[in-house]
């Protein structure tokens, strides 16, 4: 198999297209996407190349995040009560999500670190 078709199937796959389609756009069969992705070098290029597609989605989100905020402020200040109390229950709305979420991180991370640490808190022998 060409490293070029490889490298297209990588792209398109970790795009989330389908074998089909993915094999389409590679111009070869689903059999052969689905023997590529039994493979498991290949296969971890293709969930490499989602992580790195989601980071950058990740990205533009936060960023877009930042402008909603904005936005979201000068609404608050907004002459119509409608206008006002609708910002103010998203406001309260993406808090709520926001703190959950950031909780959960620190939580999870803290499980992380105790299970580094072993059983009565202390570190494995390497």
């Amino acid at each position: 198999m060409s490293e070029r078709i490889d490298e297209r199937l990588v792209v398109e796959l970790a795009a989330g297209k389908t074998y089909a389609d993915a094999a389409s756009a590679a111009g070869v069969s689903v059999r052969t996407v689905e023997r590529r992705m039994a493979n498991p070098a290949f296969r971890q290029r293709v969930l490499d190349g989602r992580s790195v597609r989601a980071e950058v989605i990740a990205a533009r989100l936060l960023e877009a995040a930042e402008q909603a905020t904005l936005v979201l402020s000068r609404l608050l200040r907004a002459k119509s009560p409608t206008v006002r109390l609708g910002a103010a229950k998203v406001a309260l709305s993406a808090s709520l999500v926001w703190r959950s979420g950031a909780d959960f991180e620190m939580r999870l991370q803290r499980v992380e670190e105790a299970l580094e640490r072993g059983p009565m808190g202390l570190r494995p022998v390497p």
